[in-house]
């Protein structure tokens, strides 16, 4: 194997681990996000009304399958 088919292979075993590492945190940030709104007492759709982020874009982070979240967005569930 000559060296730039080995930094190929060590950048792609890189990219694959950032992914995974990515996807364990979209998915604690589902269970957290879920975790919090029912501690509330709320539903996806009331939660989205206090927040103004959509139901179906909750829905997704909850099961770990988010679009982008602005700051903004992140802001907005800071407990009162």
């Amino acid at each position: 194997m000559d060296s730039d088919s080995i930094r190929a292979t060590l950048d792609a075993a890189h990219a694959h681990r950032l992914a995974l590492t990515s996807a364990n945190i979209v998915s604690k940030l589902g269970e957290i996000l879920k975790h919090a709104r029912t501690r509330a007492h709320l539903t996806q759709t009331e939660l989205g009304v206090r927040t103004g982020i959509d139901q179906a874009r909750i829905s997704k982070t909850t099961r770990g399958k988010p679009r982008t979240i602005t700051n903004p967005a992140l802001n907005n569930l800071r407990p009162d």
